[in-house]
């Protein structure tokens, strides 16, 4: 019995797109286009592209968004923790910290925005997550359609434009010669005649029709073309059934004929395979599947690091390796990949040039306190969450000087100043990254500012951020700015009127 309050499950969404093998591969559209049906329904791949990492991470924040995730910042405010706004702005930036190139090589100047064959292109980008969603609900939709009690109230869908385009393919032509290619079965010739195109829901002309070699939307890159469900009083009145007809969902019948196009290939074919694909590829007397992707895969943030990691000494990159959050999970690494710049040469000698450990820590996405003694010397250093680290309070001395990175790239929060107020501390720095080229060094220090205090600072600093965020309000609801803008400038705006309100308040922000 259909239940028509759950037509299918967001983990079958989600599935679609997470079961999918990463595959880099310098193939482009038409070379995949040949590939078997299964190898190319169960990879994960964009034409041209070989970098695995680079499509891993494309697969993730697709992923994120198909599973409606969120996320909490510093504040404790959720927010979405994927769209195609985050995608597009995330993916580029490790395709270019990885080296992800056009096809044809290196171009000179900006990317072309609109050249839908630059795989870091705006185009290009935006079609991916576009594709990829579409295929993700196409095939749930598909799924929730084959339902007996369903199939048979609406037994035919209506190809129909749900998007318009400046220039629409000719999808009645395409209709047809897909028509044709599978003898008009299902398929109603009265309707066409009228220009509608209807067809039964298990009728072959739908996989006919489609590019991806699927029976359901989208039928193309970009088509801007939809399905309608048909009832079957209006089928029936069409003449492709009748009244004693009973349909039969076509899921398994699809599924089989897509396991057969790898089962029992020629030696041929399995050869020309291997080169193509090499290790990625295993290949089974009677059948051929991908290899898990793991070895084709490095942490990105490997990648982003590695010319910091090949001066550095292993001292001053104890804010990168083996690390463990505070709730015992692995480190993460920030998507926000920047190119990271070169460490100064310490804490005592250049204070405002990033040291060694805060060059290492720029690219974690979960935080990592360092704190270092009166004389510049690391004391010790502590993994948290993506939003909060506690350091060992026998390292917070007067005098000492404590850092960590702020993921979100935010300045600092009133815990990071009534902590410091309390512990003495001579400063306290924070790396803040928002990727791109918008990576901070903040640094706040307290000139004969004491504990005494901590309860005036609280005060002031709750009242500056009230009037702030009204103020912020007012912008966003104008579209002067954007929540985002806001967000990541909030608490450098609050730091600023802080500093002019308590003389022995220091405080700036250092563009690295």
């Amino acid at each position: 019995m259909l239940d028509l309050s759950q037509p299918h499950t967001l983990t079958d969404i989600v599935k679609s797109v997470s079961e999918k093998t990463v595959i880099g591969s310098a193939l482009r559209t038409a070379e995949w286009a040949v590939m078997p049906k299964a190898l190319r329904d169960q990879a994960f791949f964009s034409a041209g592209v070989t970098q695995a990492e680079f499509l891993a991470r494309q697969r993730e924040l697709i992923e994120k968004t198909l599973a409606r995730a969120k996320e909490t910042n510093e504040r404790g405010e959720s927010y979405w923790a994927s769209d195609r706004a985050y995608f597009i702005a995330q993916t580029r930036q490790l395709g270019q910290a990885l080296g992800v190139q056009h096809p044809k090589g290196p171009r000179k100047g900006d990317i072309v925005e609109g050249d839908i064959t630059d795989p870091l292109s705006l185009a290009r980008l935006k079609l991916i997550y576009d594709t990829q969603l579409e295929l993700a609900y196409g095939r749930a939709d598909y799924l929730t359609g084959m339902d007996a009690d369903l199939l048979a109230a609406f037994p035919a869908w209506e190809l129909v434009r749900v998007s318009q385009r400046e220039t629409p393919r000719d999808w009645p032509t395409r209709w047809n010669e897909a028509a044709v290619s599978v003898g008009w079965d299902g398929v109603s010739r009265e309707a066409a005649a009228t220009g509608r195109l209807i067809a039964l829901k298990t009728s072959g002309i739908w996989l006919a029709l489609s590019r991806f070699g699927k029976p359901h939307p989208p039928f193309d890159f970009n088509s801007g073309m939809g399905v309608e469900d048909i009832d079957r009083a209006e089928v029936e009145d069409l003449g492709l059934m009748d009244i004693r007809t009973e349909l039969t969902s076509t899921v398994a019948d699809y599924d089989a004929q897509m396991q057969a196009s790898v089962m029992s290939l020629g030696t041929r074919e399995k050869q020309l395979l291997k080169k193509v694909f090499g290790d990625r590829i295993t290949l089974g007397p009677d059948k051929v599947t991908w290899t898990p992707e793991a070895a084709q895969l490095k942490t990105a943030a490997a990648v982003a690091i590695k010319p910091v990691r090949a001066k550095a000494k292993p001292a001053e990159l104890i804010a990168v390796d083996g690390g463990t959050r505070t709730d015992g999970k692995p480190l993460r690494f920030n998507p926000y990949l920047v190119d990271v710049p070169k460490a100064g040469k310490g804490l005592m000698s250049q204070p405002r040039k990033p040291t060694a450990e805060e060059v290492a820590l720029m690219n974690l996405r979960d935080e990592r306190a360092v704190v270092y003694d009166d004389a510049g010397a690391v004391v010790g250093f502590v993994d948290g969450k993506e939003a909060e680290v506690e350091p060992n309070d026998a390292w917070l001395k007067p005098g000492y000087t404590l850092t960590h990175n702020h993921p979100r790239g935010t300045a600092f929060s009133d815990s990071d100043i009534l902590v410091s107020l309390l512990k003495g501390l001579k400063e306290v720095r924070a790396i803040g990254n928002q990727g791109a080229d918008r990576l901070f060094l903040y640094r706040m220090q307290f000139d004969g500012m004491d504990k005494s205090q901590v309860a005036d600072v609280r005060a002031a600093y709750d009242t500056i951020k009230s009037d702030m965020l009204r103020s912020l309000s007012r912008k966003i609801n104008l579209s002067l700015m954007t929540e985002e803008e806001a967000e990541r400038s909030l608490s450098h705006w609050i730091m600023q009127k802080l500093a002019a309100q308590f003389e022995g308040l220091n405080y700036e922000r250092i563009k690295l």
